[in-house]
């Protein structure tokens, strides 16, 4: 069973948050509520604790990451291996409760909006504790291959485009269940008055809306 706790990543200085996260956090919080459902939102020094703690044989290339986003999206995946729940990125605007639709006994991960980018992307992940799909990911994520694309983007390197990777070549073919985009993750559209408009699926429930801040660039 996925266990009903929510994570999130963010630095612990709040004013260093986009406009986005807030509205992200709340609607996390309004539709998740406490206690029914536990929250851990993780800063960085947690992070790189957590994997300190429980996954020393990393920690090494954990630190040698060029920037911390790729610090971020690694420890998300350690996170689900070892405690389960949902993860969400903070841009992630939750528009009701979809813990019903998660499949009780799978890794799952989002579809992207961006085909011609990537399959999947780690904006929006869940998964039961202990779920083999993620040692295929730690797998990955230490290969030789992987290291030399360091320099190259963190979306090949940490990002949706190595859990592609790992999704079409893992060695034991673990099968996950994908999110649909049109309900999880609809495509933005051009931005209108400020407010972006995201493709409508009139005839389709709509659980969340990813508002692509992009932070990783920064």
């Amino acid at each position: 069973m996925i266990p009903k706790i929510i994570h999130q990543t963010a630095p612990s200085d709040r004013d260093r948050w986009p406009s986005s996260w807030h509205l992200g956090r709340q609607s996390v919080l309004y539709h998740f509520p406490s206690p029914e459902y536990k929250h851990i939102l993780w800063h960085d020094e947690d992070l790189e604790n957590h994997i300190r703690e429980h996954h020393g044989w990393f920690l090494e290339m954990y630190l040698s990451y060029p920037s911390p986003i790729y610090r971020v999206d690694a420890a998300r995946y350690f996170i689900l291996h070892d405690m389960g729940g949902i993860y969400l990125d903070m841009d992630m605007e939750v528009l009701q409760d979809f813990y019903s639709q998660l499949p009780a006994h799978s890794a799952s991960v989002v579809e992207s909006p961006f085909p011609n980018m990537e399959k999947v992307q780690n904006s929006l992940m869940a998964s039961p504790p202990r779920h083999p799909f993620w040692i295929e990911v730690m797998r990955e994520l230490s290969s030789p291959h992987t290291r030399l694309l360091f320099g190259s983007n963190v979306l090949d390197a940490t990002g949706p485009r190595m859990l592609d990777r790992v999704m079409e070549t893992g060695t034991t073919r673990i099968r996950t269940h994908v999110l649909p985009m049109r309900n999880f993750n609809p495509e933005p559209l051009d931005q209108v008055y400020n407010t972006t408009q995201w493709q409508s699926y009139p005839h389709e429930p709509r659980y969340t809306r990813h508002h692509a801040s992009a932070s990783w660039r920064d």
